[in-house]
């Protein structure tokens, strides 16, 4: 079941940020955009990927910790008044951007006794670790982003954040790296104004990361280590890339996969505009494409983990895959006329143009098939072992057959006829159905009926509920 928006929003914001002040004030600013989006009809996760959150949090947790005068300035409901202005996500930014950029324009001069040196990286470069709030902001004036001027300073003091800065032989700042300690996670690694850092400055890290094997990159970062322990950026993986972590992507213009990738972790890949496919991919975990148009074709597809899914999609030609070894496939809102070749325990086809099923009847041991709404789907498929059947808004009335299934749910239907002498062996579900008769001979283990009128039942049904057989009941089970 979909969380609730609101849910999710709270979520978002919390992932942001931990510390409870900062959350409600990015709910006052990027949360109520967020909501009003959703609102309007639109995508607030698209809204939410067209703006760095944590650069916006990191604005706000700067302005709590100096106690900025604006904070106090609110309205009839204690909301600050700079933060209830704005009208689009982007006004947000640009203030954060402006409040720090006015921060860093204060430091002056370089603090190297606030410095505790590393490594030495050769060619003139080496990594020091930033140890007090002057060496912070240090860094901040140098690079013009937002680690200085008190936002960062908590994480100093509790010693839970380490931040580390690679320098060239002129003390030069050109990488600003934020690790996590507990969890080994790489938070932030920012180039100059917060862009990405050059890549020839993060090949110069390599020996920083490959001497600390515990650490991983945050999705945001857009950087993971491949199977030698190099660090590549998710946007320019080489062919036959092998990761040794989690694959996750969210937003951008353009994605080009390499033809052969190895994922060892789960992979995600959401609200990007225009995603090339590999030819051949291997996912250890899961696997998730959401909200993309994708083009080329995955020929060979090999999925460990539990789930693969496949959500409001657009392409060209009939279906971008050609094989599937995988244990649960969904299929949601996509474009594809006809399914590829499978090898799973579980499918679900929803909300599509498909018409011909048939590939399903191939398909031997199906622990679940779920059906929902496809318009032009005329006749259920008929696998020869089937442990679930869901049907949900179909087209069809009428069922001649039904593939021999332990459970059957028919949700949101309207139902003419089915096949006399159906033989269920756990429970016959009905769910908001209009239903015209029960067939005859019907034999079940347990039959419900939820916002279902039940039909007169026929002489000869039998329903084994509780164990045993009983023929005639006297009352329709709810």
């Amino acid at each position: 079941m979909a969380k609730p928006i609101l849910r999710e929003i709270t979520e978002h914001i919390c992932g942001l940020d931990q510390d409870g002040r900062v959350q409600l004030l990015l709910t006052y600013c990027l949360g109520r955009l967020f909501m009003r989006e959703h609102g309007k009809g639109g995508d607030w996760r698209a809204l939410a990927a067209s703006v760095d959150g944590g650069h916006i949090a990191d604005w706000l947790r700067a302005a709590v910790a100096n106690g900025d005068p604006w904070l106090s300035n609110v309205d009839e409901l204690d909301r600050p008044r700079k933060l209830m202005k704005f009208g689009s996500v982007q006004q947000v930014a640009a203030e954060a951007d402006k409040a720090m950029a006015k921060a860093n324009q204060a430091v002056v001069g370089h603090v190297a006794d606030g410095e505790e040196f590393v490594m030495d990286l050769g060619n003139g470069m080496y990594v020091v670790r930033l140890l007090t709030p002057e060496a912070l902001d240090y860094e901040s004036s140098v690079m013009q982003h937002c680690i200085g001027h008190g936002g960062y300073d908590y994480s100093l003091s509790k010693n839970d954040r380490h931040f580390f800065s690679l320098r060239s032989g002129s003390a030069k700042p050109h990488v600003t790296i934020d690790i996590d300690v507990a969890s080994g996670w790489v938070n932030e690694m920012k180039g100059k104004q917060n862009a990405h850092p050059d890549p020839a400055y993060v090949m110069a890290l390599t020996p920083f990361f490959k001497s600390r094997p515990e650490l991983q990159f945050m999705r945001h970062t857009g950087l993971v280590f491949d199977q030698h322990r190099n660090l590549v950026h998710v946007r320019s993986l080489p062919d036959g890339t092998v990761l040794e972590g989690d694959l996750r992507i969210n937003g951008g213009a353009e994605l080009v996969l390499p033809k052969n990738l190895t994922v060892k972790g789960d992979m995600e890949i959401t609200f990007v505009k225009k995603v090339t496919l590999p030819e051949n991919l291997n996912v250890g975990g899961t696997f998730m494409i959401e909200a993309c148009a994708v083009e080329g074709r995955i020929e060979n597809l090999v999925v460990e983990g539990w789930s693969t899914f496949f959500v409001d999609l657009t392409h060209a030609g009939p279906s971008f895959l050609g094989r599937v070894k995988a244990e649960h496939v969904g299929f949601d809102n996509t474009q594809m006329t006809e399914l590829p070749e499978m090898e799973i325990e579980s499918l679900a086809v929803e909300r599509m143009p498909i018409a011909d099923l048939s590939a399903v009847s191939e398909l031997d041991g199906l622990k679940l098939l779920r059906l929902t709404e496809l318009p032009n789907v005329k006749e259920l498929p008929a696998p020869t072992a089937l442990g679930q059947l869901e049907v949900y808004g179909m087209p069809i009335r009428d069922f001649c057959q039904l593939p021999d299934a332990h459970y059957i749910c028919f949700s949101d239907m309207d139902i003419g006829l089915l096949p006399e002498n159906l033989t269920i062996a756990g429970t016959l579900t009905f769910n908001r159905c209009k239903l015209a008769a029960i067939p005859g001979g019907l034999t079940v283990g347990n039959i419900a009926f939820i916002e279902t009128k039940a039909p007169g039942f026929p002489d000869d049904i039998v329903i084994r509920a509780a164990g045993h057989t009983e023929a005639r009941p006297t009352a329709a089970m709810g």
